[in-house]
């Protein structure tokens, strides 16, 4: 569902060491659904990553956040917690390579009317992108994102895998 919102951010980055980066967000939004009012309600979504700088071609990540969404519905906010790692590296022939995996717990307020049952998901997710970074399309580099999804759920709808690929033009600004 498509949404409209307005709220606050802030952020934060804070070089710790010479190799290591600390940056975080929190981010509150009142959102809006046009074509279904009763999923109206606001969001709380914090984000940090620790960023630790191997050497001056590649780095790894850790991640983590919080987010916690209210809707009129009861049954449909929740609260999630998430966490992950990702590697950035790049390689010959100038080709970087970033790979990314996240787990993240979900668990859901009221009990679903339809399925007598409160939601809990479990999603992990792991994807990698390459991009030809030497290649240059008005301005632009061709970039290839595979991402792979398992969402294990209590809830049969809400269990399920995907697979996608996504094929992008990125600029460094």
């Amino acid at each position: 569902l498509a949404y409209t919102s307005i709220g606050p951010r802030i952020s934060m980055s804070k070089l710790l060491t010479q190799r290591d980066q600390f940056t975080a967000s929190a981010l509150y939004e009142w959102r809006n659904y046009v074509t279904s009012p009763t999923s109206n309600g606001n969001a709380l979504t914090v984000n940090a990553v620790l960023t630790h700088a191997l050497d001056s071609t590649s780095n790894i990540a850790l991640l983590g956040g919080y987010e916690n969404v209210t809707q009129q519905i009861t049954y449909n906010s929740y609260q999630d917690v998430s966490v992950g790692l990702g590697v950035y590296k790049e390689l010959p022939h100038g080709i970087t390579a970033q790979l990314q995996g996240s787990a993240r717990f979900a668990g859901f307020d009221d009990v679903n009317p339809i399925t007598l049952s409160t939601r809990q998901d479990q999603n992990l997710t792991g994807s990698i992108t390459l991009t030809k970074r030497d290649w240059n399309l008005y301005g632009f580099a061709p970039s290839l994102t595979y991402t792979y999804t398992r969402n294990f759920s209590n809830i049969t709808l809400f269990d399920f895998e995907s697979h996608n690929f996504d094929f992008t033009l990125t600029q460094n600004f």
